[in-house]
């Protein structure tokens, strides 16, 4: 699969305008974002902003398709309601980013978090935000969507921003 992936690639940039752009002929694409601690760490997560610019650049290209979302580790927090966030995070100003998640969700994201995760935190999906899902294991469900033909998405390290 991979291999194709790289041989389309190829064609599309010898096939690159004269302009030097190189044109996105992408109509359908499921795809999977895996979020845990090193991606989620700073003020502005670099998980979550990667997160953002795939569902802008799904709904600016008009591209049909799933994105899932998997968050876990440290990533947890993010998608807690405000109490939970505030004893993961020892905060208590609520969660900053539910407004974003809710937006997410809005937008079609499927957010997902690690059961197992959740369990050795001594968390329940009760202190989720609403509409995230739980899954057993969160890296499994990635392998399980990549399997499936879902593009896994690297996420950036902290600092980085996501460039369109």
């Amino acid at each position: 699969m991979h291999l194709l992936t790289t041989l389309l690639l190829a064609a599309t940039i010898v096939s690159a305008s004269a302009d030097n752009t190189i044109p996105l002929d992408l109509k359908e694409l499921d795809s999977v974002i895996y979020i845990d601690g090193v991606q989620a760490s700073g003020d502005q997560p670099a998980g979550l902003s990667m997160l953002l610019n795939l569902a802008d650049a799904y709904k600016t290209h008009g591209l049909k398709g799933t994105i899932t979302a998997v968050f876990d580790d440290d990533a947890t927090p993010i998608i807690l309601g405000s109490e939970a966030y505030d004893t993961q995070t020892k905060t208590s100003d609520g969660n900053p980013y539910a407004d974003t998640i809710a937006g997410l969700l809005e937008r079609g994201v499927v957010i997902a978090v690690c059961g197992n995760d959740l369990s050795s935190k001594s968390l329940t999906a009760e202190n989720l935000l609403p509409g995230v899902k739980t899954t057993p294991r969160g890296i499994l469900l990635v392998a399980q969507l990549a399997r499936d033909g879902a593009f896994c998405l690297p996420t950036p390290l902290p600092g980085a921003q996501a460039k369109d």
